[in-house]
């Protein structure tokens, strides 16, 4: 619980920085503080206690003395003072699409816009177009951004979603007669954003895991308590709904409460045509009455002649039907991911060296990864100059030969505003990955950005597109893009699209996956890890990518390390 509450304050703490224009790198200091806090595998006040959080990558001096402060008097000194400086719901700006730190400055300093409804007000009053460097255009975005916020209130991102349902869960397995514990609803499905997150558990004392769920430090508010039920609000905004299952009844309500609502109404449709009722309390036949069991999804499945749905395609998008022909495919899992492309180091924003990322993905199984720091346009990240990417080529080769395990060396090279690459192509040319992504420019029209993105992909020496819509889920829309041209683009230029798999991105999304996937334009799913925790994003994109109905063929980094590097050298691609 301290690590979550904790990983919370510094990142409002870093964005209530941006907004007062300090240093970006003691900023970049305290967002990769934030991260690695929550990532941490122990307390932090544990580590304190054992003197081990000196030794923690990316937790400095000054962040340390902060940390302690906080454990010892309830907060952050460096947040206490900022807060004096400006008000919390100044930081709520930075929420709304186009909105970055200089705007939200500019808002609060000459309109005194303290929170998102007084932007509105604002903006409705026509004062943002009379700001210096502002204009009616500018106004017309953001009142578009507040209203595309309005619509996706109520969700919350996996990066908020899956830390906090993994501590609910790891503390409700623990309770006494707990046989087992899972989290249904649109997080089982993997959807990329979830509305309140759901748990189902067997016990033998019920009551008591209701007690043990009220009594949770994350539980803000109970908003309802029974015997078998219990509904809560939690600290991060979220709610979370907790429901006691007898096991012989556990399989109907597991496939009930993960839903989709549309497929749980074919899936009655399907059982009334055979004479049988389905709910979330069991199977029968409706002329008898006579319970049909089930003792897993898998037997409620074959009960009405279908194959076993993962839960990921549950949508109502044909699932069934292909269900009924044994047609699914055979979706891909993280035991088929054998290398990871886009990762970041020291050299640039990550909290760990070379070598230590290396052997963190050696340990998880992967038999080749690929390193891609920052390029040098992207001073905020630390990007490397030519100079030190050299440096940095030289030094992968050596830890690739001193493990014994193959390492990529390449970059994340920023699409700059003309469609051109950060670096040289001779610079380039000497990479085995150039990884080409946009971290700038968000406000171009959509043929400005779409023409970047397919320049980059004719550029003979690119491979990979990254995060191809920008989104930033519950921060930032995704920027104006044509993806059908994009993806076009890439089938005929034989270039590959990343699925990112930082919980906060998940980009590209399921629908242009699926795209990929129909016009035989391979995909990659990559972590982009900044530190050695973050390897373990892997389970949660490969789940969101199944929601594509992706097989282990459509993505690249199932393949050999030999079979991936055989595929730009097939044909002249970058040419074609």
């Amino acid at each position: 619980m301290d690590n979550l509450q904790l990983s919370w304050l510094l990142q409002e703490t870093a964005a209530l920085m941006e907004i007062k224009g300090e240093n970006p790198y003691k900023i970049r200091a305290y967002q990769n503080g934030a991260r690695t806090v929550a990532e941490l595998s122990s307390s932090v006040r544990t580590l304190i206690d054992n003197g081990e959080l000196a030794k923690v990558p990316g937790i400095g001096k000054g962040l340390r003395g902060q940390i302690e402060a906080y454990l010892q008097e309830g907060c952050l000194p460096e947040l206490e003072k900022l807060r004096t400086d400006i008000p919390a719901g100044v930081a709520s700006l930075l929420d709304v699409p186009g909105i970055g730190p200089k705007m939200a400055r500019q808002f609060y300093q000459e309109l005194g816009v303290t929170s998102v409804a007084e932007l509105e007000q604002a903006a409705q009053a026509r004062k943002i177009r009379q700001l210096r460097g502002l204009g009616g255009k500018t106004e017309m975005s953001i009142l578009r951004g507040i209203e595309r916020m309005k619509q996706r209130q109520g969700r919350t991102s996996l990066a908020i979603a899956r830390p906090l349902a993994e501590n609910i869960s790891s503390v409700l397995q623990s309770a006494p007669g707990v046989r087992r514990v899972v989290v249904a609803g649109s997080f089982r499905r993997c959807r990329d954003t979830v509305k309140d997150l759901d748990f189902l558990v067997a016990a033998d004392n019920g009551e008591r895991v209701i007690d043990v769920f009220a009594e949770m430090p994350l539980v803000q508010e109970v908003a309802g308590k029974g015997t078998k039920k219990a509904s809560a609000v939690l600290k991060a905004g979220l709610n979370a709904d907790l429901r006691i299952l007898p096991e012989e009844k556990f399989a109907f309500g597991l496939h009930y409460f993960t839903g989709s609502k549309d497929h749980n109404v074919h899936m009655r449709q399907i059982a009334e045509r055979q004479g049988l009722s389905l709910s979330e309390y069991g199977l029968t036949v409706s002329s008898t009455g006579e319970e049909l069991g089930a003792a897993s999804e898998e037997d409620l499945f074959e009960h009405l002649g279908l194959a076993y749905i993962p839960a990921e395609l549950r949508e109502d998008r044909g699932e069934i039907e292909a269900a009924a022909e044994n047609a699914l495919p055979e979706l891909i899992t993280l035991d088929d991911i054998q290398g990871d492309l886009h990762m970041h180091t020291s050299y640039s924003d990550g909290t760990n060296s070379i070598e230590e990322m290396a052997a963190a993905a050696k340990k998880r199984g992967l038999r080749y990864i690929a390193i891609c720091d920052h390029s040098k346009s992207l001073a905020v990240a630390n990007g490397m100059s030519a100079e030190l990417l050299r440096k940095q080529a030289a030094a992968v080769r050596s830890v690739s030969d001193k493990l014994g395990f193959p390492i990529l060396a390449g970059v994340e090279c920023d699409i700059l505003s003309d469609g051109s690459l950060d670096y040289d192509d001779a610079l380039l040319g000497d990479l085995e990955v150039v990884v080409a992504s946009i971290h700038s420019g968000f406000q171009q029209d959509e043929h400005q950005i779409t023409r970047r993105i397919i320049a980059a992909i004719k550029h003979p020496l690119t491979h990979i597109v990254a995060h191809p819509t920008g989104r930033m889920l519950g921060q930032r829309e995704a920027y104006p893009v044509d993806m059908d041209a994009v993806i076009d683009a890439a089938a005929h230029y034989g270039k590959m699209l990343e699925i990112n798999g930082t919980p906060e991105r998940l980009d590209l999304h399921e629908t242009y996956a699926a795209m990929c996937r129909e016009r035989d334009v391979p995909l990659v799913i990559n972590t982009d890890a900044h530190s050695v925790e973050q390897l373990d994003f892997m389970e949660g994109a490969v789940c969101y990518a199944r929601r594509a109905w992706l097989e282990p063929k459509h993505v690249a980094n199932t393949w050999s390390l030999a079979d991936f590097l055989a595929y730009f050298k097939t044909t002249d691609r970058s040419y074609r």
